[in-house]
């Protein structure tokens, strides 16, 4: 019985395993689309029935398939692909579209236009920007009456503009008024220079600052200036109607121009104030240090040097993208940075580690719109720059 029944699995097993195979199906398939052959039944083994307790099902061979038409569910998303197609193309593009939008407004959020008329004062609001002290200045100084500021100022900024030097600076007249009178060490500055000691204005323009300083009694022959424009240096005397009283060494200076006979190269360690308005703010943060760098070299290597900033910074700090051919003539890259306190203390913690030196070092950020310097008019341009950061850097 148990011999029987091993014999009667084994060929159950061997025709399961006949009709599964691959050559036995193609022969199948075959074999339906040819004419029947006859077979005579002695030359086909009769294969005893497998017994119903081994519960043996009879395998199905593979359903025929007809070579003319194609599968339908292959046929259908096929064709669902095909008219879907325009349509994942369409929302792709609608997508990104959107996405790139999206990143622009993002961009432009943190971009400055600075093309010379963006942020442009008009003529109207000029006397507005003018404390009375800055009025006396005209008058006692210049000689110019408080009615004739206003085509004064517009003289010159249009004669600026035409010969060139179509700079965001000129028509925002950042020269009108001297930064140096609302800066902290405003006191101090003047009574060392009336005590002899001399001062350096970095990238001075009109030189505003050094002339509110002489104006206040300070002797002009210790005092030097450079920029990098000199038709800028030359028509502040005619600003200042005071070409025949002010002594200032003013000078046309390139301030990257290391070469052997760069004129600031023989000014090192000259000076016992080094003071950048509106300067060291027009580059990057990692330039920002290096022009801090190169700039304390100006200075004495002695005790109580002072190193002075006044310039564009904004509560949270950040890099700004810059766009425009007024800006891509003056910055060295297209980004510039505008601190804060917290980065401004870092940025001179890192240049006291490259020069091995040490300083008593106090910022503050002022808002300019406290103190009637700043007017917005609803422009990126104006909100970004109505915040003045100041540095004081002492020697020790």
């Amino acid at each position: 019985m148990s011999a029987s029944l091993n014999l009667r699995c084994a060929r159950a097993s061997l025709r399961q395993s006949s009709f599964q195979s691959r050559p036995f199906l193609a022969f199948a398939r075959h074999a339906s689309q040819s004419q029947p052959v006859k077979i005579s039944e002695a030359a086909v083994p009769k294969v005893p029935s497998p017994s119903p307790t081994l519960d043996a099902r009879p395998v199905p061979s593979a359903p025929a398939r007809s070579r003319s038409a194609p599968d339908g569910t292959l046929y259908w998303v096929a064709l669902g692909s095909i008219l879907a197609t325009p349509a994942i193309v369409y929302f792709y593009y609608e997508h990104r579209k959107e996405h790139m939008r999206v990143k622009k407004e993002q961009m432009l959020n943190d971009t400055l236009d600075i093309n010379g008329r963006i942020g442009a004062v008009q003529e109207q609001d000029i006397l507005a920007l003018l404390a009375p002290k800055d009025i006396k200045f005209f008058e006692d100084y210049i000689g110019i009456q408080q009615d004739q500021i206003v085509a004064h100022v517009s003289r010159a900024r249009a004669e600026a503009w035409t010969a060139g030097l179509q700079y965001p600076s000129v028509s925002a007249l950042t020269w009108l008024r001297p930064y140096l009178a609302h800066h902290p060490a405003h006191d101090e500055v003047l009574q060392r220079i009336k005590a002899g000691a001399s001062i350096l204005d970095c990238g001075c323009m009109f030189a505003p600052d050094l002339r509110y300083l002489a104006y206040s009694g300070a002797p002009t022959e210790n005092m030097t200036g450079f920029d990098i424009e000199g038709r800028f240096l030359e028509m502040s005397y005619d600003y200042y109607c005071d070409r025949d009283r002010f002594h200032a060494k003013l000078i046309k200076a390139d301030f990257f121009d290391k070469s052997p006979d760069a004129p600031l190269k023989s000014l090192e360690g000259s000076f016992d104030i080094v003071w950048t308005p509106k300067f060291v703010h027009l580059f990057d943060r990692p330039t920002q240090i290096d022009v801090c760098v190169e700039l304390i070299k100006l200075l004495r290597p002695v005790p109580d040097s002072l190193f002075l900033i006044s310039q564009n910074g904004y509560p949270e700090a950040k890099e700004m993208q810059v766009r425009g051919p007024a800006g891509n003539s003056v910055l060295k890259s297209n980004t510039f940075f505008l601190g804060n306190e917290s980065t401004s203390r870092e940025i001179w913690a890192e240049v006291e580690r490259r020069t091995s030196t040490k300083w008593d070092f106090s910022c503050r950020l002022l808002d300019l719109r406290t103190i009637g310097f700043h007017k917005d008019d609803g422009s990126e341009y104006k909100r970004i720059t109505g915040h003045n950061l100041q540095w004081i850097a002492r020697r020790l």
